[in-house]
């Protein structure tokens, strides 16, 4: 999965696309805010030990409520950013 998430990471335009994203209704800054962070730093995604420090860092930079909508999400779905 390393690998793929290496070597196939999704674009921004398909990022917001994803059924999953879209349903969440965050806003476009928000979005972007959080691929950014995701893009760079993909191997947080690798390990779900990393989880933890992803949302601090998202609720950082965007907000609280913002954090909590992605928890579930990515907990979940890893596979969501891998473009194959």
């Amino acid at each position: 999965m390393e690998e793929q998430l290496i070597n196939h990471f999704i674009s921004f335009d398909d990022f917001k696309k994803i059924h999953q994203i879209e349903s969440l209704q965050l806003k476009e800054e928000d979005l972007l805010i959080i691929y950014r962070i995701i893009e760079n730093n993909k191997f947080v995604l690798t390990n779900d030990h990393y989880l933890p420090a992803l949302f601090h860092y998202i609720k950082e930079k965007t907000s609280l409520a913002t954090s909590l909508k992605l928890k579930s999400l990515f907990q979940d779905n890893y596979s969501i950013f891998v473009n194959v």
